[in-house]
């Protein structure tokens, strides 16, 4: 990822957002549903169970969204991904943070026609976010 210019920081401090266009080149997206795949089959190539798996093939509800929690520990593309240095340098620049770290990952995959998934906070889940 390329430096991060003066209209997308701006565009981030007024609308508390930024959209990049082809964030991920074509190939990484197409390695990454593979994984996706994968994963959500219980195959988890490290080994390591991820934090979460709300929903596998063959045992869950097809009209539902899927969601795994933390697939980085289960999956090394998952984590190249996610643990891209750029990434977070670009990330802690729009919040004027000096670094960032990864607290979790959600993998969310919403097959067409699936249940909605009604907006919620996880903060209550957060112990060090609590007084």
């Amino acid at each position: 990822m390329d430096t991060l210019s003066r209209t997308q920081i701006d565009q981030y401090q007024k609308n508390g957002f930024l959209v990049i266009e082809n964030l991920l080149d074509p190939k990484t997206v197409e390695i990454l549903r593979q994984r996706f795949d994968f994963l959500f089959q219980g195959k988890f190539e490290t080994g390591i169970v991820p934090d979460e798996v709300n929903w596998q093939l063959g045992v869950s509800d097809p009209s539902l969204t899927r969601q795994i929690r933390n697939g980085w520990k289960a999956d090394t593309m998952i984590a190249l991904t996610v643990l891209r240095a750029d990434l977070g340098m670009a990330i802690a620049h729009l919040a004027n943070w000096p670094g960032t770290r990864i607290f979790q990952d959600n993998l969310l995959w919403k097959p067409p026609a699936a249940r909605s998934v009604g907006y919620h906070q996880d903060n209550a889940y957060i112990s060090w976010l609590q007084p």
